[in-house]
């Protein structure tokens, strides 16, 4: 669904890994800078009393690190260092973030262990479709209703708005996870189809 702000996304990431670049960046760096932000976030979660400030610096830490995993591709292109295993290491390295955070929301008592599991295990079966359509070169980029930029910003939107208000984020998950499923069902459908 956010693929139509990519192409203007992806300009202002250019504009800003061409000034990284001059202070010698490297897009491996800055792949793993965003998953130690990740993990602080998730530390946050875990271990400080849960309050709207420590949730809000939780978002924000996750945040900047999904800003990494944006700024990593865009210092690859400038820097003309794209290939195989950079994109192996990314995607590798966003479901370890993903899945690290979604573990510290119920090992930080704010989700249930069936709804954490189920909707890792769904996000899993997201990226499991596309790198198997790939296997066969079926492209499923943009195919499906929740890919991961949509599954985060919805979960730390609603994480916000529960920090406050303390409704039940039980009903999200269960949201976020019938999402995924129908992507799930969608990127199947558009295999068989290709096929």
């Amino acid at each position: 669904m956010l693929n139509k702000f990519r192409a203007k996304f992806n300009g202002i990431m250019t504009e800003i890994a061409l000034r990284l670049t001059q202070f010698n960046i490297r897009p491996w760096m800055a792949s793993l800078l965003g998953l130690v932000f990740v993990i602080l976030a998730a530390y946050i979660l875990i271990y400080s009393m849960v309050n709207p400030y420590s949730v809000t610096v939780s978002v924000i830490l996750f945040a900047l690190g999904g800003f990494m995993d944006a700024i990593d591709g865009a210092l690859a292109r400038v820097q003309n260092r794209v290939s195989r295993w950079g994109a192996f290491y990314d995607s590798f390295l966003d479901r370890v973030a993903e899945i690290i955070y979604v573990l510290a929301l119920y090992l930080g008592g704010i989700v249930s262990p069936l709804s954490s599991y189920l909707y890792i295990v769904t996000s899993l079966l997201i990226s499991y479709t596309r790198a198997r359509a790939e296997a066969i070169n079926i492209d499923l980029s943009g195919v499906g209703i929740m890919e991961r930029a949509e599954r985060i910003l919805i979960l730390l939107i609603g994480l916000l708005v529960w920090s406050v208000t303390k409704y039940n984020i039980e009903i999200l998950m269960l949201i976020l996870i019938i999402l995924n499923t129908v992507t799930i069902l969608q990127r199947i459908l558009t295999v068989k189809k290709r096929i």
